[in-house]
């Protein structure tokens, strides 16, 4: 793919609920998802933790709203950088059970490889 950046990982939300696989993010970022054809419109909802193991959290921002990615089916959504930039581990779950297991691909990006700001 001429011009793509980073790599591709896949994020498996798993047939009933509960949440991905953990997503390592030392050092990186997420920039986007790509929704597969087969997913449940459903929101995203986003867990983050200093390490692979925990303790887990529920992902706000500094004015308390918990972070969630309203999606549907075939899309492909794009993050401002800064959403992960500093995150160690992360895992998303569904709002809605999935009848099956879903692959999400996410785009990641070391965070070296981020333009910076021109003073």
């Amino acid at each position: 793919m001429a011009g793509f950046k980073g790599d591709l990982v896949t994020i498996t939300i798993p047939a009933g609920g509960g949440t991905s696989n953990v997503i390592d993010l030392k050092q990186a970022t997420l920039l986007r998802l790509y929704m597969p054809s087969a997913w449940t419109a459903a929101a995203i909802t986003i867990e983050e933790a200093p390490s692979s193991s925990g303790p887990w959290g529920t992902l706000y921002d500094d004015e308390g709203t918990q972070i969630t990615i309203t999606t549907s089916s075939s899309r492909t959504i794009r993050f401002d950088e800064r959403l992960f930039q500093h995150a160690n581990y992360v895992r998303f779950g569904s709002s809605v059970n999935q009848a099956a297991a879903r692959d999400v691909i996410a785009q990641r990006m070391p965070t070296t490889e981020l333009a910076s700001p021109q003073l």
